[in-house]
């Protein structure tokens, strides 16, 4: 980690300058586990907000990597043989400046909106990844035991489920959950649309998400994953897809012009593609996103 730090200090040192110069108050910089992989924190922020800010760290980062003769990939698997990079997402409820998924009685510190919330995002989760895994690409990175949450369940501070409790540090206003079915291949606004009302989906029927799943479910076997009722997402952008196409709600979030048009592409895109081998996939995704 040092060693990669050390490396790379000139341009981090730009990003962490340029960044905060924009604004964006840079929570935290680290490398990850690619070659010139690195995660960055910026401050949370209301819904279109954070999507603004998404976007804007991007252009910014680009930005700083040209002056510094570099190219910059937020493809999910820039190399087929390399661990890839998401985009997770994570999300608190607001009333009043209180935190509504906090509850210090619980076990997971989570209140029944929390659960319900969770059981909205788990729902719909099949179809939401259309909406915040739009790549062919995405899929190559969706896969068990890559902290890619490539089942659909939940649990504390469990980084291979698709929703993860984040366990509070700093008292009620640290509370979130953390979708991981997300990468730099989104439309942020799309995303949070559709995460956001799969989770008012949820607080509306008040769905219960299940029991949480300790450790990884792909270690679990197929008939205890049965039992539990933990299903894997979408293999593919043409499943995502289809499941996108059948959920009434997201659906209704989009809106028949823009559910027609995003379908559209991303099919034409998964048509042009599907047939290309990993590596042909990753060099059509690297400089894309």
């Amino acid at each position: 980690m040092c060693s990669a730090l050390d490396q790379s200090n000139a341009v981090l040192l730009e990003v962490v300058e340029t960044l905060n110069a924009m604004g964006l108050d840079v929570q935290m910089i680290h490398p990850e586990s690619g070659p010139g992989q690195f995660e960055v924190s910026i401050h949370h922020a209301g819904p279109v907000g954070a999507a603004d800010r998404q976007v804007m760290l991007r252009e910014a980062v680009r930005g700083v990597a040209i002056r510094h003769s570099l190219a910059v990939s937020f493809a999910a698997k820039p190399f087929p043989d390399k661990v890839g990079s998401g985009c997770h997402l994570h999300l608190s409820l607001w009333r009043n400046r209180h935190n509504l998924l906090y509850d210090r009685s619980d076990p997971l510190h989570l209140t029944r909106e929390g659960y319900a919330w969770i059981g909205g995002l788990l729902a719909h989760i099949h179809g939401l990844c259309a909406l915040t895994l739009p790549s062919v690409n995405s899929y190559q990175r969706l896969r068990p035991h890559y902290w890619a949450g490539a089942y659909a369940c939940y649990g504390r501070d469990n980084r291979e489920a698709a929703v993860r409790v984040i366990t509070p540090r700093r008292g009620p206003e640290s509370m979130n959950v953390e979708l991981k079915t997300v990468d730099g291949s989104a439309n942020p606004y799309l995303a949070l649309a559709g995460a956001i009302a799969a989770g008012l989906d949820g607080l509306r029927k008040r769905l219960d998400p299940g029991e949480p799943v300790d450790g990884d479910p792909g270690l679990l076997s197929d008939d205890e994953r049965t039992r539990r009722h933990i299903l894997p997402v979408p293999h593919n952008l043409e499943r995502a897809l289809d499941e996108l196409e059948r959920d009434a709600a997201l659906l209704e979030t989009l809106g028949p012009l823009l559910a027609r048009s995003f379908t559209a592409v991303r099919r034409g895109e998964w048509e042009a593609l599907k047939d290309l081998s990993p590596a042909a996939q990753a060099q059509h995704h690297l400089l894309k996103y």
